[in-house]
């Protein structure tokens, strides 16, 4: 079975057809998990650089750095990235929504994996 053989059988089962309507009132909730996901993947990578550029500083300052970083800065980030996002994915026709959300999120998903996240 090919993958147009695969994309015909979705369409005539209206699995993606219509995928669109299924999630609308969890929308941004998708985007927000999408961005979370590549926050907790980065997130080590953002400490490390942070940490390597802190280390000879205060105990207190490396720790209000951390908060910083982590709690305000990881915060705003999601707060800007998810209608950022959200515009993006809503300019995609409504049958491509649920293919490119899960598409996402697996190949966050392998890309963790390969780089031993998980």
């Amino acid at each position: 079975m090919g993958l147009i053989d695969v994309r015909n059988t979705l369409y005539s089962h209206k699995l993606v057809g219509e995928s669109r309507s299924f999630p609308v009132s969890m929308e941004f909730q998708h985007y927000d998990a999408m961005v979370a996901c590549l926050l907790v993947v980065f997130g080590s990578d953002i400490n490390r650089v942070m940490r390597r550029n802190l280390s000879g500083q205060h105990f207190i300052v490396r720790t209000l750095a951390f908060v910083a970083v982590n709690a305000f800065g990881f915060g705003a980030f999601i707060v800007w990235a998810s209608p950022f996002l959200a515009r993006q994915l809503r300019a995609l026709p409504a049958e491509w929504y649920f293919t490119v959300i899960v598409t996402v999120f697996v190949f966050v998903g392998i890309w963790a994996q390969r780089n031993k996240q998980i």
